[in-house]
This record gives C-alpha cells, structure tokens and sequence, in this order.
C-alpha cells in the first residue's frame, strides 16, 4: 500500500480543516470555495483525498497534515535536531481550533497591558499608545496554525515573547521607531524549523515607539 493510500482520521481532518480557515482568512480562497473544500475534507476517506483541498494554497500539505517528513537546517544534527523536532511538538500542542473566548485585542494607553495565558484568536492586534503591551505566547491556545499579530507602537511600546518551536516573520515599518527580532543565546532560530512548525507572523508599525519581538526559551516556565 501506498503511504496517500493510508484511510485518514479525525485528527487530520482537523488540520485540513484549520489549514482552510488560515486560507479563508489570508484571503487565498472566498466562502464559497471554503465551504466546497470543506465538505471535499469531510468526506475525504483517504490521505490522497484530504492533500487534494489543499494543494494550491500551501507549499508540503503532505507533510503539515501528516508529518512524514520534516527538514531541518544542515546546521542542526543529533541532539540539536532532536530538540528541534520536539520544540515544534510541544508548540502544534497549542493550536487549539476548539478554544473559546480568544483574545483578539490588547491595548495599553498611558499604561500597560498584558496578554498571557488564555486563548488568542487567528488575528491579534496590539496598541501601545503612550503606554506599551506585553505578549507571551508560551503556552497560550492558538485557534490557527498561523497567529498573525498587528503590534502598533505609537510613543509606546510592543514586546511580543516567543518560545521556541514557532517559525517567526517579523516585517512592519517605523517613523522615529522600529521593530526587532532577538532569538535567545542557544535558542534554535525560527527560520531553521521544520516547515510543519505552526507560524506567527507580525505587523509591525510603530511612530515614536517600537515593537520587540523576542525568541527563545518558554518564558511562562
């Protein structure tokens, strides 16, 4: 038997199904093509069936749903690629499709916020306004494999804390402001991960102010 020629199950039913809604919300397909593709999952028997939805909207549907393979950088080897692989477990164990109450928004004016613990939504946006906001992802129920973050820093601040196990992509524009990604002394760096790891991408737009985006070890622990 062929390895797409193995019945599918529930649980990868479920990440074709999340991997639809990233698409639905990133604007890659419309409502009506949605909700087409879902049923296609729904009755999708075998793996072969269940990559078939999602061929042309990520790169390896094969490897996101079911994880026969997984690439690491050439720089990782041994215990190092071991860690990795494990990092990126312990991370796919936050996405949560089921989670309620997710968090959508966190603004600190003329002072602060936090946001930690809890469920975040497939968007977040952050406001520090004279005033900054803290996120700590470690341990947080994420309801997609792809988290995206709108931090804006106006005269104020967003420091967003990573653990390990996440590929990052910071992008964003700045007056009189910036954005930064700092990846923890013996961290592994988010672009050497495997392409199944789930994703956080950050918005960054800051004037007078900043946002600081900081990788590394599970910061809640």
């Amino acid at each position: 038997m062929k390895p797409l020629d193995i019945r599918c199950n529930h649980r990868e039913r479920t990440k074709a199904a999340d991997i639809l809604g990233d698409a639905l919300s990133g604007g890659q397909i419309d409502l009506d093509d949605f909700e087409k593709r879902s049923a296609a999952c729904v009755n999708a028997t075998t793996r072969a069936e269940l990559i078939e939805p999602l061929a042309d909207l990520v790169e390896d549907p094969e490897v996101l749903l079911f994880g026969q393979e997984r690439k690491i950088a050439k720089a990782y080897a041994g215990q190092q690629e071991s860690k990795a692989i494990a990092k990126v477990e312990q991370a796919i164990r936050q996405v949560q499709p089921s989670a309620q109450e997710t968090r959508s928004l966190a603004v600190g004016i003329f002072g602060g916020s936090t946001v930690s613990g809890g469920a975040v939504d497939r968007s977040l946006t952050a406001l520090g306004l004279f005033g900054g906001v803290d996120i700590d992802l470690t341990g947080v129920a994420l309801h997609g494999r792809t988290t995206t973050i709108n931090a804006v820093g106006v005269f104020g601040g967003v420091d967003v804390y990573i653990p390990e196990g996440f590929r990052v992509h910071v992008s964003g524009v700045g007056l009189f402001g910036g954005h930064d990604l700092k990846v923890e002394n013996g961290a592994i760096h988010p672009n050497d991960l495997p392409v199944d790891a789930p994703e956080i991408n950050i918005n960054c737009y800051s004037l007078f102010g900043g946002v600081d985006v900081h990788v590394g070890r599970r910061y809640g622990e």
